[in-house]
């Protein structure tokens, strides 16, 4: 599990160590040097607030296992401009990507098909998008 410091003076770029299997409780809450971060493989869930606030944030990276993204993980990350999310993801909790910008790119698996993008009218709409791509896109 990995778990930092209120107000994160580290790199700009921060790649989770292999080894991490969830992202803590407000791990990274109010981080403001954090602008880009990798999750690697073997990382299953986000907790609350990991990202809470985190306003400098523009790309995240997830791992294709990542099943679980608690409440409020990324609320409030208004300069987030890029995430994937796997396409089995189980659970996006409440107000996940509240307070996120409108217009952000969301690719759901670049794995799966390239093409394949999701663009709702604002993180509020995620949950409901998500849905009916992931049961157009059922295998």
């Amino acid at each position: 599990m990995i778990f930092t410091k209120d107000d994160y003076n580290g790199e700009a770029e921060f790649v989770v160590p292999d080894g991490v299997i969830k992202i803590g409780d407000s791990a990274f809450y109010k981080c403001k040097n954090l602008v880009s971060i990798t999750v690697p493989d073997g990382v299953t869930r986000i907790d609350s607030g990991a990202f809470y606030k985190c306003k400098n944030l523009v790309s995240v990276t997830l791992p294709d296992g990542l099943t679980y993204i608690s409440d409020h993980a990324f609320f409030g990350c208004t300069s987030l401009t890029k995430i994937n999310l796997p396409l089995w993801m189980n659970t996006i909790g409440d107000r996940a990507f509240d307070g996120c910008p409108d217009h952000i790119q969301e690719k759901m698996n670049p794995t799966i098909d390239g093409s394949q993008l999701i663009k709702p009218k604002s993180f509020k709409e995620l949950q409901v998008a998500y849905e009916v791509w992931r049961e157009r896109n059922k295998q």
